[in-house]
């Protein structure tokens, strides 16, 4: 709300849920060297941007072909082949890098404060599975057994078994029972408005359900799972056992930056 420097926030155009405008600041001075990712000068190039904020993914596509609107950040993938088809669109992947999702248990209460809890669910989490349910077709997506981002100097896949091998759903339940688990309900959070999220959540949903967990799926909208994730209430009383979220490909570089391998409850 306070802008960033090369633009300035209105305001009094602001409308919460739906519509966030800002302005070139014309006393602005950018630095003189050129743009490198998130240093260098900053060039504003347009006067006015609007954020607009359309719930219904037909309705933004119907704005694109249009004209109405000039850019859309994440269409779901089942949409880019009507996208692709207007010639006055185009498609292009958003970062060079990509991006990663991943699946956050809360260790703090049962089940998951249980290792072989973990590891269970692990056996059978399946990354072709999730990514087919997200994207659909495999050219356009790739298995990533790396902690770190695929294809930048630290990837590697050293250790990288658990990922890469067969899903294996006996020995899961096996886990499961070793680790005393008794029915407990299993809170997963899901934000539908987020494309990656929600595949995920419903792919791991049908899995640890497979493997015998008492799973209830909490649909909601991102938002709410951020502030629902920052509770460390028990699980029933408005906390949460587990959430899925994603990291583009910046943010998994090296340990400096890799926020799932440096934070620890």
């Amino acid at each position: 709300m306070v802008g960033s420097g090369p633009f300035k926030f209105v305001k009094e155009e602001f409308e919460p849920g739906h519509k966030v405008v800002y302005v070139k600041n014309t006393d602005y001075v950018p630095r003189s060297e050129p743009t490198d990712w998130a240093s260098g000068g900053k060039v504003v190039k347009v006067d006015r941007v609007e954020w607009l904020v359309v719930p219904d993914a037909m309705t933004k596509v119907t704005a694109m072909q249009s004209g109405e609107d000039d850019w859309w950040e994440n269409p779901p993938a089942d949409l880019w082949p009507v996208l692709e088809a207007n010639s006055d669109i185009v498609l292009a992947p958003l970062d060079p890098l990509g991006g990663t999702g991943c699946l956050r248990f809360n260790f703090l209460y049962p089940p998951f404060d249980n290792v072989k809890m973990r590891q269970a669910v692990l056996m059978v989490t399946s990354q072709p599975d999730i990514m087919t349910a997200f994207v659909g077709d495999p050219k356009n997506w790739k298995v990533c057994p790396s902690f770190f981002t695929c294809g930048t100097p630290m990837a590697s896949n050293a250790g990288s078994e658990a990922l890469t091998g067969k899903r294996d759903f006996e020995a899961a339940k096996k886990l499961v029972a070793e680790a005393g688990y008794k029915g407990e309900k299993i809170i997963l959070l899901d934000a539908v408005d987020q494309p990656l999220i929600h595949a995920e959540a419903l792919v791991t949903t049908e899995a640890l359900k497979n493997i015998g967990l008492n799973v209830e799926y909490v649909a909601s909208d991102w938002g709410t799972v951020v502030t629902r994730r920052a509770s460390k209430k028990l699980p029933a009383e408005g906390g949460w056992n587990m959430f899925e979220t994603g990291w583009v490909g910046s943010d998994t570089l090296d340990p400096s930056v890799n926020v799932m391998l440096r934070q620890w409850r």
